[in-house]
């Protein structure tokens, strides 16, 4: 997976319509946390594991309560 720009530190990003809000910020997050969990699971990291899959529903919902407010 390619490295992400980081748009904290990039002030151009909102000049350019780049930043997605909080839904797109959420997705990010379930995405990522998709990845860390698997992870986990494959070590047999399993309280941390269960910890990152509770983060990600909760990135989930996020995404969904966003889309349903739109």
């Amino acid at each position: 997976m390619p490295p992400r720009r980081d748009r904290s530190t990039d002030p151009k990003s909102e000049q350019r319509g780049e930043d997605g809000g909080a839904e797109e910020a959420a997705a990010f997050i379930a995405e990522t946390l998709l990845n860390l969990t698997s992870i986990c699971h494959r070590n047999r990291f399993d309280t941390l594991g269960y910890l990152l899959d509770m983060a990600r529903m909760e990135a989930d919902g996020l995404m969904r309560t966003h889309r349903k407010s739109r």
